[in-house]
């Protein structure tokens, strides 16, 4: 073919039905037209060819000399990529030594697009390549493929995620069409191929579902998956997705071999990775979800591998899209798609590091999770909340293992025990005996772990109201003569049993056991038991009667907790005293208090002080014979103790209080008049429950605005705009490119906002934020 001949192109036909991508399309096909140099990156089997191919092919008319493919897969030899070129252009200059210099000419002049399709492998030469090019042929485009930049100027990247996949909540759901997301599409257009016939209904919805979640939303892995249908039914494809790189195999004929298998795919990947690269997505694989940077340096370094060091073959594995990047409450995270970390597990076992990483790992969240314990009182408790809200899979996996090693449990006594405050605040406490009553089972010493671990199962026992279980773990607590050794442990335990007595109206006794326990923890320094003693004896003093004395000792809780940063027991003992004010008929300085209190306890997103703030405004409102406000936050209080893991009876006097105030309330309404606002209340999404008993709004179905009195937001400023998107109608794909941040991040905020308002639907958040801006306010970044 001799230069200059017209060429209009070598673009493969597509063999199968191209699924979904369209904002993919979109955001490349505009950024073509603004940059010469245009690359998709993206994990292995992600689907980078065929959105390049797909786009190509649309593009077609655009370039006068033709839109032209260049695969480089099978190419080993840096040094004959200009030959590959050479010959994907049909150029048969036979004579010809073809270099960047000797094929730069045949360019000249041409409206072309190049397509350079996996250039990962040999990136060097990829960027050399174009970078010469480019500058010789200024009408020239280039598309390229890879899993890593080609760090060429002006090159643009376009990160291809995976497909859309139905969150937990919409797979469960029962109704709602599943077909929108493009994972699902892809799944049923290519078992329909191979089994015709297969479609998606209320019988099999949910396993579908399930088998693209656990593919993360993969293509290739997701067409590997779809081509078992017709030997395996959709229940035995998704369970034998527990391994799911033995599974995926025998790819259909004719594409490049690390497209035949999901392992092949991934063995690419790997071979691509530095040394460095390769060891660290090993050792990752023992991390469960997501993690922070800090996490991977205590665990990951050892003298193979410096703590200086890890940051750059960190930055590696993003560059090579092994990692993914994300932000949280202005916290940078990482994770990897459950594929990638699921093959680096397995080489993780090759290397026989498998359960030596993971002791490193149960032992830097113990390290965690006791820091926490041991500085709980201080600025940071309500970002430790979330970092370990974030860190549950992490917890998990770290007790997990430790119970499963079955050699020594005291690790998982001492981080389920640390995290006390946590299964409280989350309303977990049945996860954290589970976890306590696992530990005890396997140990037998008489350790201050085990005492502390039976004190906190204690704990989580009374909150529940399991007084037996409670008796038990104090009982054999104290009868441990070691713990004389302990004083501090000892004072904790008068503690718990004075709390247990104090939750039961037993008064007299929770004081005596608080009198006991209070001049140990201040000789000894114990702040945190101080306040947190000092305060249930303020309640004890309260329900007793003794109201001055109550006040006094409440005042110098405030005072001690304004003194170290606390506002956990601060935000509580601002509710009691509320009470103790009402109790004297100050309602407005009761009222006030409580929602102080309230707005602190949204900070920690604490279900059971919420709960708790709530009843206390309802009796509030019922003494100054707003029943209505009354009844709808009592149906709100309803709602939220479902999410406590305990009830109002468990809380004595509070259920006293409570029964007197049903009982002021029901001939004050008619009957159907006072079900339906209780009805009204228990559905109000928690954020508008929180406003109403706030004040802010006059009316339930009113959003908070944000008013002057109000010092929370219940979105963080990311999860705001998402909002904003999502109420001016874009799909997540739309959001993640006008925030330039990945589809699965903007799932993972959907979600939260989802979950934080109490809604269901997108249309849902789209008429908050619609509310929001009628009324606007300060929006404030958590």
């Amino acid at each position: 073919m001799t230069r200059g001949q017209r060429i209009k192109g070598n673009v493969p036909v597509e063999a199968t039905s191209f699924v979904g991508r369209r904002h993919e399309l979109t955001y490349a096909r505009g950024l073509l037209s603004e940059t010469r140099l245009l690359s998709l990156i993206g994990a292995g089997g992600v689907g980078k060819t065929r959105v390049a191919l797909r786009l190509a092919s649309e593009l077609g008319r655009a370039f006068g000399d033709g839109v032209w493919y260049v695969k480089l897969a099978g190419l080993h030899q840096p040094a004959l990529l200009p030959h590959t070129v050479a010959n994907a252009l049909g150029l048969r200059d036979g004579a010809a030594d073809w270099t960047l210099e000797t094929l730069a000419p045949h360019l000249e002049g041409k409206t072309m697009l190049l397509v350079l399709d996996n250039c990962e492998h040999i990136v060097d030469a990829c960027a050399e390549l174009a970078q010469g090019l480019l500058a010789a042929s200024p009408e020239l485009r280039i598309l390229a493929t890879s899993r890593e930049r080609l760090r060429v100027p002006g090159e643009f990247a376009v990160p291809i995620p995976p497909l859309s996949t139905p969150s937990t909540t919409d797979a469960e759901s029962a109704t709602g069409d599943l077909m929108h997301y493009e994972a699902i599409q892809l799944f049923v257009d290519r078992a329909s191929a191979r089994c015709p016939g297969i479609e998606i209904d209320g019988r099999n919805r949910n396993e579908v579902a399930q088998i693209c979640r656990r593919l993360d939303g993969i293509p290739l892995a997701i067409e590997l998956a779809a081509d078992r249908v017709k030997t395996l039914s959709l229940h035995q494809i998704r369970e034998k997705l527990a391994s799911r790189l033995d599974l995926l195999t025998n790819g259909p004929r004719g594409v490049p071999p690390r497209q035949q298998t999901l392992r092949a795919s991934l063995d690419w990947s790997y071979e691509l990775c530095s040394e460095a690269e390769k060891d660290l997505w090993a050792r990752l694989s023992v991390f469960a979800g997501e993690f922070e940077l800090d996490a991977v340096e205590g665990v990951c370094q050892d003298d193979q591998m410096a703590s200086a060091d890890i940051v750059d073959v960190v930055e590696g594995l993003l560059d090579k899209s092994i990692v993914v990047r994300e932000e949280r409450d202005s916290r940078i995270r990482f994770r990897m798609l459950e594929t990638i970390r699921e093959y680096g597990h397995d080489r993780l076992v090759e290397a026989q590091q498998d359960a030596q990483m993971r002791r490193r790992h149960r032992d830097w969240y113990e390290s965690l999770a006791t820091h926490m314990a041991e500085h709980w009182i201080g600025s940071e408790q309500v970002d430790w909340l979330r970092r370990f809200r974030d860190e549950h899979a992490n917890l998990r996996g770290a007790l997990a293992y430790t119970l499963a090693d079955q050699v020594d449990a005291e690790p998982a006594l001492r981080i389920a025990a640390a995290l006390a405050w946590y299964w409280h605040a989350r309303g977990a406490l049945s996860e954290g005996r589970h976890w306590l009553t696992q530990a005890l089972a396997q140990t037998d010493k008489s350790s201050q772990a085990r005492i502390d671990g039976l004190r906190v199962n204690a704990f989580l026992a009374i909150l529940q109201g399991d007084a037996d279980a409670a008796d038990r773990s104090l009982s054999e607590a104290l009868a441990t003569p070691e713990v004389e050794n302990w004083p501090q442990l000892m004072a904790s335990l008068d503690m718990t049993s004075g709390l247990q007595a104090l939750l039961v109206h037993r008064l007299d006794e929770a004081s005596k056991y608080f009198a006991a326990a209070l001049p140990t923890f201040r000789e000894s320094g114990g702040v945190e038991g101080e306040i947190f003693t000092s305060m249930l004896d303020g309640m004890a003093l309260a329900f007793r009667g003794d109201r001055d004395a109550a006040k006094d000792r409440f005042a110098k809780v405030l005072a001690n907790s304004d003194q170290t940063g606390d506002l956990w027991f601060k935000s509580y003992t601002l509710l009691f005293l509320g009470v103790v004010h009402w109790m004297e008929g100050h309602l407005d300085t009761a009222t006030d208090l409580a929602r102080q209190a309230l707005r602190g306890k949204v900070l920690f997103d604490d279900h059971t002080g919420l709960v708790l703030c709530l009843e206390a405004l309802a009796f509030f409102a019922s003494s100054s014979g707003d029943w209505k406000r009354t009844a709808i936050i009592l149906g709100a209080a309803d709602t939220i103790w479902g999410k406590t893991g305990t009830t109002v009876d468990n809380f004595a006097d509070f259920k006293s209080l409570h029964d007197e105030c049903e009982a002021q309330l029901a001939p004050k309404l008619p009957k159907a008049a006072l079900a339906t606002m209780r009805q009204q209340g228990s559905e109000l999404p928690a954020s508008q429950a929180i406003a109403y008993a706030l004040g802010e709004h006059n009316e339930p179905g009113a959003e908070a605005t944000g008013s002057s009195t109000m010092g929370f937001e219940p979105l963080t400023r990311r999860e705001w705009q998402v909002a904003e998107n999502v109420a001016e109608g874009r799909s997540n794909r739309q959001i993640a490119n006008k925030l330039v941040i990945s589809p699965r991040t903007v799932d993972g905020h959907i979600e939260h906002i989802l979950s934080k308002l109490g809604f269901s639907t997108r249309t849902q958040i789209a008429s908050w934020v619609a509310e929001r801006q009628n009324h606007p306010g300060p929006r404030q970044e958590q």
